[in-house]
C-alpha cells in the first residue's frame, strides 16, 4: 500500500527537477488567477487550493534545489507591434474609450 510519506516523497522529488519547477511556476500562476466568471467560481476557488496545497508539498524540494520563490514572473501574451506605455494613465487613455471621452471634454474646457 502507498502511504502518504510516499506520496509526499514522490512530490519532493518532483520538485527538485526542472520540470517541477515550471510545475511550480504553472501553479503559481493558478494561484494568483483571478475568476471573471462568477458561474465558476467554487472550481476556480478549488483549483486554487490544491495550487496552493501542492506548492506547500513542493517547498522543501524547491528550496533545496535554489528555486527562489521569491522571483517575480509574468504569464501573458504581448502584442510585439505595440509601443508600450510610459505610464498607467498613457495606458488607460489608450485602453478605456470613457476616459478618452472624458479626457477630450476636458481638454476642450482647458482651451479657452
Amino acid at each position: 500500500m502507498i502511504s502518504d510519506e510516499d506520496l509526499r516523497l514522490a512530490i519532493d522529488r518532483i520538485a527538485r527537477t526542472a520540470d517541477g519547477h515550471l510545475l511550480y511556476l504553472y501553479l503559481q500562476k493558478k494561484l494568483h488567477s483571478v475568476c471573471l466568471d462568477t458561474g465558476t467560481l467554487a472550481r476556480h476557488e478549488g483549483e486554487r487550493l490544491f495550487a496552493a496545497q501542492l506548492i506547500e508539498l513542493m517547498r522543501e524540494g524547491l528550496i533545496a534545489t535554489g528555486t527562489d520563490s521569491t522571483r517575480p514572473f509574468v504569464v501573458g501574451r504581448v502584442d510585439p507591434s505595440a509601443e508600450p506605455a510610459r505610464s498607467a494613465r498613457e495606458w488607460i487613455a489608450r485602453n478605456d474609450p470613457e476616459y478618452t471621452a472624458i479626457a477630450a471634454r476636458g481638454a476642450g474646457r482647458r482651451g479657452r
